[in-house]
Order: structure tokens, then sequence, then C-alpha cells
């Protein structure tokens, strides 16, 4: 008798414009360095559309908030303290194994984050839009260039 092996791959897809989906929330949420480019990219649970979601490279962030804008121009709110979404994991994995360069160097930052946005006084939000409504297995990755 052989070994049968049988592999369930989800899929990565491309998001909707940042001109539909200017904003969203995000929970259960990490913050990954790369090296040696030092970008910084947002990985958690897309409250909105209940996904896994990567972001494009983080531009600018406002601790005092808990909002960041990233290169494509979309704006995200990290919901509570830093977590782990397993898909929001499977995609950033993915995300990275598909770079021109595939990235294999990068750092955990979001305790980091954590503590910046604590010492600023940021609330962290427990519920956002579709709190309560979770469909696991659901990913993508933002628009990147």
């Amino acid at each position: 008798m052989s070994n049968i092996q049988i592999v369930i791959a989800g899929g990565v897809w491309r998001v909707a414009s940042v001109s539909v989906q200017p904003e969203l929330f995000l929970r259960d949420w990490t913050v990954y360095e790369i090296q040696p480019k030092l970008t910084r990219h947002f990985v958690g649970y897309n409250m909105q559309d209940r996904e896994g979601r990567v972001s494009s490279a983080v531009q600018t962030f406002d601790p005092s908030t808990g909002t960041g804008i990233t290169k494509s121009g979309r704006t995200y709110q990290l919901i509570g303290a830093p977590g782990h979404d397993p898909d929001g994991e499977y995609v950033w994995k993915r995300w990275c194994a598909l770079q021109y360069t595939p990235v294999e160097n990068f750092t955990d930052v979001s305790e980091e984050i954590w503590r910046s946005m604590v010492a600023q006084g940021q609330r962290a939000a427990d519920e956002g839009p579709g709190a309560g409504s979770i469909e696991p297995g659901r990913r993508s990755t933002d628009d990147v260039s």
C-alpha cells in the first residue's frame, strides 16, 4: 500500500483597490520588520472582510491612535493588543516566498509597537467593525509594488 499525502493549499489574492477600501481594522495583529530593507508590514485579521491580511510597507504610524498608512495609501487601524492570526500568518509566509527576492530575514517588532501605543495613551479597542463575526480561512495581500 502506498503512502498518499493530501495537501490542501489555500489561496492568496489581491484585494480591492485603496479607492474602494481606503481603511480597514486589523486585530490579532503582528508587525514584521524585513531585513535588510527595514520595511515594516502589518499582518493580522481584517475584520471587515473576515480574512488574513498582509499590508504593503508601512510609511507612517501614529502610536497615539494605533493607525498606520501603508505604501499603497491604505489606512490600517490596529485593534487591541498584538496577537497572531493563523490566516494572516499564512498570507505572510506566502507573501514572503512570492517576492522578487524571497524574504528570509524578518523580526517581529509587535511588542515595540504595542509599548509605543501604550506610552502614547492609545486605548486598545477590543471591538471594531465586525467584532464577534469570525470566518476563518480567508486570506489576502494588500497591493504591493
